[in-house]
């Protein structure tokens, strides 16, 4: 299949995540003045009108968006954890949703930001796989191993925050109902839900790309070695929080400035979280490591808690 000379890329959002978006389309916006022009294809679990204006506002020649307003009610027994929202699942009625002579898309997180063209992931041949992406895992960290979703060896669990995806196969495969037949099936196995779902259908069926399409930023503000094409905020700490120490946040609010929130204020921004910013940032690297290894105990310890408690719920929804 040739790829088509507009890149046709897709976010799905609710409004809490509409201005993340705004940053992200802003970004790759700036990136493609040299590159392709872009189609966004937006899919709707749930923006104002203040922030579909707002987001409509980033438009011009050589970058088109379309809204598509999604069924977010099929979707409202559907697990959610942490800061995971039911809009995350309208990736899987992106083969319905979008018009039939879309054949390539490239699906991202609102929680991105473009640092270089991405033209020659566009391009990638997929060598007649469903989709590329990076495999999960921490930039330095070893790759995952999820026999409970019938991924019988390790580097096959893949990371569904960017997805390059031959929608044509997908469409005659059916993709999207046969991860959700796994998501219905499968509550209580499932540790990130639609990721979980994406991976035990498509584990063998995906190509995998260098780490720098999909790079996970770590919380630690320490100087960054590298630039890579797509930056992905995926841990907790999001730059848009004045607390992070994340070493991309200063990028994230340069293109935030760009944007059409540039009027945004840190929401958490005080004294106590003023000084335990300047302490992350120069205290020695043991000592915050050690802080950042328990605050993710921590937080594992909590996520399971939620867990536990959104699957009594749905067990009783069902």
């Amino acid at each position: 299949m040739t790829p088509s000379d507009k890149i046709h890329i897709v976010f799905a959002c609710d409004d809490n995540y509409a201005q993340h978006a705004g940053v992200a389309i802003a970004s790759l916006k700036e990136q493609q003045i040299s590159g392709l022009p872009v189609h966004v294809h937006l899919l709707d679990g749930g923006i104002s009108p203040v922030n579909l204006q707002r987001l409509f506002q980033l438009k011009d020649e050589r970058l088109d968006i379309t809204v598509y307003k999604g069924n977010i009610e099929e979707y409202s027994r559907y697990l959610v954890l942490q800061h995971f929202s039911t809009a995350m699942y309208l990736r899987l009625s992106v083969e319905k949703m979008l018009p039939q002579e879309i054949s390539r898309i490239l699906y991202c997180d609102c929680d991105v930001i473009f640092l270089k063209p991405i033209d020659a992931l566009w391009n990638l041949d997929l060598q007649g796989h469903f989709l590329a992406a990076v495999e999960e895992g921490w930039n330095n960290a070893p790759n995952n191993w999820r026999p409970d979703l019938g991924i019988d060896e390790p580097g096959r669990y893949f990371n569904s925050g960017v997805l390059l995806i031959d929608l044509n196969l997908w469409r005659s495969h059916q993709i999207c109902e046969k991860v959700k037949d796994f998501i219905r099936s499968n509550w209580n196995t499932l540790r990130y839900p639609d990721q979980d779902g994406l991976n035990a259908v498509l584990s063998k069926k995906y190509l995998a790309i260098e780490k720098s399409w999909n790079f996970f930023s770590c919380t630690i503000g320490r100087k960054k070695t590298l630039t890579p094409h797509i930056v992905h905020f995926a841990s907790e700490f999001k730059p848009w929080f004045y607390k992070s120490v994340d070493p991309f946040q200063e990028d994230y609010i340069k293109f935030l400035l760009r944007s059409s929130w540039k009027d945004y204020q840190f929401p958490d921004k005080n004294a106590f979280n003023t000084i335990k910013r300047k302490f992350l940032l120069f205290a020695p690297a043991f000592l915050v490591e050690g802080i950042t290894f328990f605050t993710f105990a921590l937080r594992r310890f909590m996520h399971y808690c939620a867990r536990q408690i959104a699957l009594f719920w749905i067990e009783r929804k069902h």
